[in-house]
């Protein structure tokens, strides 16, 4: 029975393996693969099914003269339909627009490289050895791939030009940090940070001296590969024709109230009422300063999604930002209400609620309840480690701090979800840097400013 489950599970694991390679999630870039929507032919009579249709194939966003169709972004979330689920609706809004903006790089970075005569670099023998590592990494045969890619309706050859635009968005990364130079002093002073000394032990320094260069390095190419991104969209024609996905993105830009009718007109069109839409026009006035009308929205939305602990919790925030303290604890209890009697509220959110609780509690000074909910989301956090732990079958140390059970090392494959949505590296609501790591190891006399909740979009990453 258990080899019987470890079969299974190795399926699993090339399926994820296959999507990941298609993607582009392999390298690191995180943009997927565009897979082109298949076309569906439907009788003319079914016009709601034809309507669909039409709609998988519109324009979504438009790079200089590409085009991304709504079916190409479709097929992007789903292949991380399991880690939107793990997260709130306002937070789904952010994944959603950080899919669209990896498909966006994804595009400026071929069309660079391709301008600058990089696809020559890209051999038959460069395909080879990267389907052939890819295939020793997930321990799997030839075959084996073919019949899972049929399973998916691809084909060989579609997948060998899926990984040879990996490599050219690869090539193309790569001329990005070239001239990369890491001093000695830099080394030096990396190593006074990590071990919080001015006097350096040369024999531990010495130990550790090519662990911190290699560090700096990854942290450098990782910079530079930002930079020449952002200086190619500042030279590029970027269209977003997605209302909502638009509003995001002038959120990030500062733009609060061109957000602000962005999300209304969202609103105004959506067959199917969104709490995250509530929460992002909300946050759109509040930034603007009119924290009256953002209270007026959150009021109203309240009034349509009683059970939304993710709005408790942001209008709470609202109330303590303009000191009204009384109503922003009546929020928060409504939040803890709503996530206790939620017996199906998915771990990720989970952990979230719990985590954004205890800050929410330690700002208003209820020491015993904030925390409650740090431990319980410790122990959240706890399961979901262990749970890959299970799947992949590696061993985990215990951190000495937190108790909390961490990998060895970074080459966990996650089957659910990615690595760092286990280890909760969500862009959250709650915190001013989208990109920073919610840890559960707090400093319990961490000061909470309710004000870091609305300058979430501005560094999306």
């Amino acid at each position: 029975m258990f080899e019987k489950l470890r079969q299974n599970s190795k399926i699993v694991v090339i399926i994820v393996a296959v999507a990941f390679a298609l993607s582009g999630a392999m390298m690191g870039f995180g943009a997927f693969f565009r897979q082109q929507p298949q076309e569906q032919r439907i009788p003319e009579e079914h016009e709601e099914l034809q309507q669909r249709s039409e709609d998988f194939n519109e324009p979504i966003a438009q790079v200089n003269d590409e085009v991304i169709t709504r079916g190409e972004y479709n097929n992007r979330i789903q292949q991380q339909v399991e880690q939107l689920g793990q997260l709130p609706s306002s937070q789904q809004l952010n994944f959603r627009y950080q899919a669209l903006m990896d498909l966006i790089e994804r595009v400026l970075v071929l069309e660079e490289a391709r301008q600058q005569g990089l696809t020559e670099d890209i051999s038959e023998e460069a395909i080879d050895d990267y389907l052939n590592t890819l295939l020793q990494n997930f321990d799997m045969s030839e075959d084996e791939l073919i019949q899972v890619l049929e399973m998916q309706g691809l084909s060989m050859e579609e997948f060998r030009a899926g990984l040879e635009e990996d490599l050219l968005v690869q090539e193309g990364l790569s001329r990005s940090h070239e001239d990369i130079e890491i001093t000695e002093e830099e080394i030096r002073e990396e190593y006074r940070q990590v071990y919080n000394g001015e006097e350096i032990d040369e024999e531990e320094f010495n130990n550790v001296r090519d662990q911190l260069e290699m560090s700096l390095r990854e942290e450098k190419q990782r910079e530079y590969e930002d930079q020449w991104i952002e200086s190619l969209k500042e030279t590029t024609e970027i269209v977003i024709y997605d209302s909502t996905l638009q509003g995001i993105r002038n959120m990030e830009q500062g733009n609060y109230e061109q957000a602000a009718e962005n999300f209304e007109q969202s609103l105004d069109e959506a067959t199917i009422p969104d709490s995250g839409l509530y929460i992002k026009l909300a946050q759109a006035y509040q930034q603007m300063g009119n924290t009256d009308r953002a209270v007026e929205i959150y009021e109203e939305a309240i009034e349509e999604f009683t059970q939304d602990w993710d709005l408790a919790i942001n209008m709470g925030n609202l109330f303590m930002e303009i000191d009204e303290i009384e109503r922003a604890e009546e929020q928060v209890n409504r939040a803890a209400e709503i996530i206790d009697e939620d017996e199906f509220l998915p771990d990720g959110q989970l952990y979230l609620a719990h985590f954004r609780l205890y800050m929410a509690y330690s700002y208003l000074g209820q020491e015993a309840q904030a925390q409650q909910h740090i431990s319980r989301a410790q122990e959240i956090y706890q399961n979901l480690l262990a749970r890959q732990q299970m799947q992949e079958q590696i061993p985990l140390e215990t951190d000495e701090d937190t108790g909390v059970p961490v990998p060895d090392d970074d080459e966990i494959i996650d089957v659910e979800m990615e690595e760092e949505d286990l280890e909760m590296e969500i862009e959250d609501d709650s915190f001013d840097s989208l990109d920073s790591e919610i840890e559960p190891d707090i400093d319990d006399d961490q000061e909470y400013d309710p004000e870091m909740e609305t300058g979430q979009d501005q560094e999306q990453e």
